[in-house]
């Protein structure tokens, strides 16, 4: 698939699983730069939770040797440098492993990921940032929609 179609994939695959939940969830515009849903309950209670979703066709590495930074598997994605323009917590990331058309989801709030970043400055010029998910980690965001529903409380 090419980078759009992924993208896409993991966007509708998102909002499938947001309505299979009971949550409203509506596609952004297209060029909406800093959140890709925006989501609230079936009675619109809550609302105007942002939601970016990044997405790949397979983000599983499986390392050959350990180092400084990898020392077991794990999950990478790529987020880009908007991460240093989002204000507050009350946004989420939703990455999408396609894994050839059975999607993992790790839902991570934005808290998490600034965290890490602070860490590890994955950062080029600050125009791109990675987040990475340690597969000793990975049941700490794998399937947690509840993390979205504890953040739409707050909304």
């Amino acid at each position: 698939m090419d980078k759009k179609s992924i993208q896409l994939a993991g966007e509708y695959y998102t909002m499938a699983k947001l309505y299979e939940k009971g949550i409203t969830a509506v596609k952004a515009p297209e060029g909406t730069e800093l959140f890709d849903i925006i989501i609230a309950d079936k009675k619109g209670l809550f609302g105007g939770l942002p939601i970016q979703v990044k997405s790949s066709e397979e983000a599983y590495v499986k390392i050959k040797k350990k180092t400084k930074y990898h020392k077991e598997n794990y999950f990478k994605f790529s987020i880009g440098g908007k991460i240093h323009k989002i204000q507050g917590e009350k946004f989420v990331y939703v990455f999408v492993n396609i894994n050839k058309g059975n999607p993992q989801f790790f839902i991570v709030p934005v808290k998490d990921i600034k965290d890490f970043v602070n860490d590890y400055e994955w950062c080029d010029d600050g125009n791109w940032v990675q987040f990475e998910i340690n597969e000793s980690e990975k049941n700490k965001y794998l399937e947690k929609w509840d993390i979205i529903n504890q953040i739409l409380k707050k909304c």
